[in-house]
């Protein structure tokens, strides 16, 4: 979590590194990457690269860093998210993983206001005084801000002129600032152990689900849980990042090898490279992977591949 103190364009610096931790975007063939020296391969390639979507900027304003209003037992929370992310049409199948973890969102919180008294500090027919001071103090020029129902969006609409947002993205957003809680605000929930239990998010759902995992969406479920399911996520994403990239060396492997790959997993095709391109190292279990004759053909073909390729997978 990023500090009150640091500017805006430091932020999309630190957009910058965590995204390519995150790993959310296919590869970018280097001086490094192999087998892909064609013109044809390289547009095929990148072709994959290619998605026009609107920006963040766009969308939320103030340079794609979204304002979020989060909710608490004691009162209200300010946080700056940088919402690049949010864009794409899926992102609430995604945002949920960033929290789980280790915290990959760029969000950081500006500011945080207890509120004591008989009643609300909002609801949807009122907005105190100081929380309407807390929101006008922080939302900067033409900047988005996410709030947590319907109710709040309505009023702060109607009564400041700022432009909110609730949807279906956000919820995924706010159950993160939710599950994570002690880490931006310890005080909030000092309590808190590894027992305690959370309902899944959508965007998790959606991800068991696709695994044919019988959910009951109103199932509770403890930290462990939850972070086993961020675990498989992770492995999930790192496929998909890889699956294009590798897929268009079955062309080479055909055309040189004679290999049918199509039914080959990404396991066995990233091993099939492996020995093509560092034959000189053994792998014990390749005997397991690949039939006799595949085995026989990949060693003797090795050698003519050396022009189509630089010998070194960027990984």
């Amino acid at each position: 979590m990023a500090g009150q103190g640091e500017t805006v364009s430091e932020k999309k610096g630190q957009r910058e590194t965590v995204s390519e931790k995150k790993g959310g975007d296919n590869p970018l063939l280097t001086d490094s990457d192999p087998l892909l020296t064609d013109s044809e391969d390289f547009l095929e390639f990148a072709a994959h690269l290619v998605v026009e979507t609107p920006s963040a900027a766009d969308l939320y304003g103030n340079c794609g860093v979204m304002a979020v209003l989060f909710e608490t037992p004691s009162g209200f929370g300010f946080f700056q998210y940088d919402a690049v992310d949010l864009s794409e049409s899926d992102a609430w199948q995604h945002v949920w993983a960033d929290f789980i973890n280790d915290i990959k969102a760029i969000i950081w919180l500006d500011d945080f206001v207890t509120f004591e008294g008989k009643g609300p500090a909002i609801t949807n027919t009122y907005l105190s005084p100081d929380l309407s001071s807390m929101i006008l103090k922080n939302v900067r020029h033409d900047q988005t801000l996410a709030v947590g129902n319907e109710e709040y969006k309505n009023i702060i609409e109607d009564r400041l002129k700022i432009r909110c947002l609730y949807s279906r993205v956000v919820k995924e957003l706010m159950w993160g600032l939710r599950f994570q809680i002690r880490h931006f605000l310890p005080a909030e929930n000092s309590e808190m152990t590894n027992d305690d239990r959370f309902l899944m998010s959508e965007g998790m759902i959606f991800f068991l689900n696709s695994y044919k995992f019988d959910i009951n969406p109103h199932m509770m479920v403890t930290t462990r849980i939850i972070k086993m399911v961020g675990t498989m996520y992770e492995c999930d994403r790192c496929v998909d990042k890889y699956d294009p990239f590798l897929r268009l060396y079955t062309k080479k492997l055909m055309k040189i090898s004679g290999i049918r790959t199509c039914d080959w997993d990404l396991m066995k095709l990233a091993t099939a490279l492996k020995m093509i391109c560092e034959p000189e190292d053994e792998i014990p279990d390749a005997r397991q992977l690949f039939t006799k004759r595949e085995l026989q053909r990949l060693m003797e073909d090795a050698p003519r591949y050396k022009c189509k390729s630089r010998r070194r997978i960027a990984w």
